[in-house]
């Protein structure tokens, strides 16, 4: 008597397997991708937002000593070198709008007797924040305001 052996099947994943994990894998890196996109730009908006903080703190404090404020970065210190130009932030002598993504900063600050304006905003990030110290209640002075580009 002569038996027949059935062929062993393979091991392995069936085309119609493989193409559903592929599937999966698209439509979940379509979901998170945007985000993760969002995540990388979240520090470069803290930058910007940390180098305003010390113009802010730097000027006020330079008008208690001097009764005027700086209209040059550079004249603000170490310190907001080190938080502003040493991260990238770019500085602008505009209270509102002209800056981008795509354009470059002055380093200036525009000044005018008991008041000061500027933008800051990191090339990388998702807008420019806007500092006028007038803007705003006597009471709590200027606020940094975000524009998106």
């Amino acid at each position: 008597m002569h038996t027949r052996s059935i062929p062993q099947r393979t091991q392995g994943f069936t085309l119609i397997e493989l193409l559903v994990v592929i599937a999966i894998i698209g439509i979940l890196a379509a979901l998170f991708l945007p985000s993760y996109q969002r995540a990388q730009k979240r520090p470069h908006d803290a930058a910007a937002l940390q180098c305003a903080r010390a113009i802010v703190t730097a000027e006020n404090v330079g008008f208690v000593e001097r009764r005027a404020f700086e209209g040059n970065l550079a004249a603000l210190g170490e310190d907001v070198k080190e938080v502003c130009q040493d991260q990238g932030v770019q500085v602008l002598n505009a209270g509102r709008g002209n800056g981008t993504a795509a354009t470059p900063g002055n380093n200036q600050i525009a000044t005018s007797g008991d008041n000061y304006a500027f933008s800051v905003w990191h090339p990388n990030g998702t807008g420019s924040y806007h500092y006028n110290r007038n803007e705003g209640t006597r009471e709590n002075g200027g606020r940094l305001t975000l524009q998106p580009f």
